[in-house]
């Protein structure tokens, strides 16, 4: 499908299911995508894809969230994720609504859905972005993400082919304010996914433990680096984010020493969070660790005086961040 920009409009969110109920990201994208769509004057829509009967109450909780409209495709074959199934049935719906943008969630199966898609729709994608704002300018979403090993956050545009294609990491945005009291339109799809035909087939789905803690919920989070100079030091840091009633994290290098397992990196290669409070110690705050990180707070404790992790502190602690954890621990121990 080629799709001239003139003749594409809407911004579309894929809000996707996880054990029957939207995940997350996917109300954080509504929340984003409604200020593309009201920046360029266009409708949001929300694609829902699920077994019979699996939407539920789906379509009205994405309207409360921002949709304008919601389009569900239900039926046999959409029960558990199957690639060629869910990619068939969106490029379906955009061949039939030439939407200007779909958004989906950089989740496992955003990363695996998206590409496939993209080619299908024969457009760009732009993978893994931390924002996305609409360029006046060009008329286009610029699409924000890291690059080469996320040592540069980097603008992408599509300035030709529709629709405009990312995926998005979680906790980039804050949940948008539910409002019941707004009105839209729900469509249903009937497009069979006809899963006889299918390549792929799904014999069982194994849900594993998640590894690590759950950073992206976490309202408090004390993150340490290299700066915390020993496992001994790093210790300490679960004793204060007990007391803070919050998770403990990493930059890479504490995982790269074996301080901490790999579950709690945060940054491009890890996990990106949204908090109440980021207490960052001995973290010299590189783009790779940064990228990951928004909070409401950020209290940054290092040596360096020309550290970058200061460029994005609120609060900035010039000093040794073994210190100041002990100091902190004993003053909220009395």
């Amino acid at each position: 499908m080629l799709v001239k920009k003139e003749d594409s409009n809407g911004i579309w969110v894929f809000a996707e299911l996880c054990g029957g109920s939207v995940r997350k990201v996917s109300f954080e994208l509504l929340g984003a995508a409604r200020r593309l769509a009201d920046a360029q004057s266009e409708k949001l829509a929300a694609v829902i894809l699920a077994g019979d009967g699996g939407a539920s109450e789906i379509p009205e909780e994405a309207i409360a969230f921002g949709a304008d409209e919601v389009y569900v495709v239900e039926g046999p074959g959409y029960e558990t994720y199957n690639t060629e199934a869910y990619c068939c049935a969106i490029a379906t719906l955009a061949e039939k609504y030439r939407p200007s943008a779909i958004i989906i969630g950089a989740t496992d199966l955003g990363r695996d859905l998206a590409p496939r898609l993209a080619a299908r729709l024969r457009t760009g994608l732009t993978a893994d972005c931390i924002d996305m704002a609409y360029n006046s300018e060009t008329a286009n979403i610029d699409w924000i993400c890291p690059a080469f090993g996320g040592k540069l956050i980097v603008t992408i545009s599509c300035p030709d082919s529709r629709p405009q294609m990312g995926t998005v990491r979680q906790g980039m945005y804050d949940l948008p304010r539910r409002s019941d009291a707004r009105r839209g339109r729900i469509i249903a799809e009937p497009i069979p996914a006809s899963p006889e035909s299918s390549l792929v087939r799904v014999l069982d789905t194994v849900v594993s433990a998640a590894e690590g803690p759950d950073l992206e919920s976490a309202q408090v989070i004390v993150a340490g680096g290299h700066g915390m100079g020993s496992a001994e030091n790093f210790e300490k840091l679960y004793r204060l984010a007990e007391l803070l009633g919050g998770k403990v994290a990493a930059s890479r290098a504490p995982v790269e020493f074996g301080w901490i397992d790999e579950g709690c990196m945060i940054g491009h290669s890890g996990k990106s969070v949204s908090t109440k409070l980021y207490i960052a110690l001995g973290i010299s705050g590189t783009i790779q660790h940064v990228a990951g990180v928004k909070s409401d707070l950020i209290i940054a404790v290092n040596k360096d005086r020309n550290a970058p992790i200061f460029d994005i502190a609120d609060i900035s602690v010039v000093g040794d961040a073994n210190e100041f954890v002990s100091a902190l621990v004993a003053r909220l121990e009395k």
